[in-house]
């Protein structure tokens, strides 16, 4: 999502009257440290070319602006962390054994060998509670709510 604001907008235009929307998201911790920014969370954005993130907070702004009613909120860090635990296992396993797989991410024109730091950061943010996980669960009203800001008419 590009344009986050925007997708929740679309979103309500396309969902008929109470339906549902379910965003799973990465999503930073509010306020984190310039540090976790700088060493964790851009790199991150770059390296799996996500156009940046966002706080559980200010997805739940999104939502209500658009004119979405926010019904929940789940945390499943807990639980994608270890996730990030198992790919660096299978990472490690496959370097250790196998020479075409230690080729194939260490060629330096390969780009998808960023993914190999970006799989330790993403281990490291949720261990560090930079990162979280989030379903966002939404409703478009039955009764046509006008958005609040920032919905653009379709012609």
């Amino acid at each position: 999502m590009v344009d986050k604001p925007q997708f929740f907008c679309e979103a309500r235009r396309v969902l008929r009257p109470g339906g549902r929307l379910v965003v799973c998201a990465w999503l930073a911790r509010p306020a984190p440290h310039w540090a976790e920014v700088r060493f964790l969370l851009e790199p991150i954005c770059r390296e799996t070319r996500l156009p940046g993130m966002g706080t559980a907070a200010e997805y739940r702004h999104m939502i209500a602006a658009a004119g979405l009613e926010p019904v929940a909120f789940q945390d499943l860090s807990r639980q994608v962390k270890k996730t990030w635990r198992l790919c660096i296992c299978g990472v490690l396993r496959g370097l250790l054994r196998e020479r075409e797989y230690r080729q194939f991410l260490m060629n330096r024109s390969n780009r998808d060998r960023d993914f190999l730091r970006t799989v330790f950061r993403m281990w490291l943010g949720y261990a560090l509670k930079s990162l979280q996980y989030g379903v966002f669960t939404a409703l478009k009203p039955v009764v046509a709510l006008p958005a609040r800001s920032g919905c653009l008419a379709r012609v």
